[in-house]
């Protein structure tokens, strides 16, 4: 891994740490705009956050446990992908209620929902951008092969050796 995409990595990582433990938190509120339905998905808004965080929360745990350069990289665009196209559709519906993914933390840290907008939505674009980049400057370098005893330098088993007729 290079250190500008262990940067970048690292950078999703703390990301996700901060907005999925946000909402987990937002969502253990009284407000009652948690218990109405979201506007895309057949759940409340309290559900969406519970989920969203959970998820959020496990592809951190990812980025720091996982081995695989590429596969962290394909779990940030799947995940940003997802909220990119949440948004869009939100916009295209005209849908008036977005799901408050910040919910009440915005109003204890005096920060307007717009604001909080603003910069989630910075993030999604900073962490769909700069997977993508990533993934693209690996392709085809043939790296990103797991160390694990008994692989070769291509990644895989070593075999018989070929027998000579």
């Amino acid at each position: 891994m290079n250190s500008s995409s262990r940067y970048f990595i690292k950078s999703v990582f703390w990301v996700l740490l901060a907005t999925g433990a946000a909402k987990l938190f937002s969502a253990t509120g009284g407000a009652k705009l948690l218990d109405m339905p979201e506007s895309l998905l057949p759940l409340t808004f309290r559900q969406t956050l519970w989920l969203v965080g959970s998820i959020e929360l496990a592809v951190a745990l990812f980025l720091v446990l996982g081995r695989s350069e590429r596969l962290k990289l394909v779990w940030i665009t799947w995940l940003s992908g997802n909220f990119a196209l949440y948004r869009i559709a939100i916009l295209l519906m005209g849908v008036g209620k977005r799901c408050p993914c910040l919910g009440s933390l915005t109003q204890k840290l005096y920060i307007s929902q717009a604001v909080a907008e603003h910069v989630l939505m910075g993030l999604v674009i900073y962490m769909l951008f700069g997977s993508l980049f990533f993934l693209i400057a690996l392709r085809g370098q043939g790296r990103d092969v797991p160390v694990v005893p008994g692989n070769t330098a291509d990644g895989m088993k070593p075999g018989p050796a070929p027998v000579n007729a």
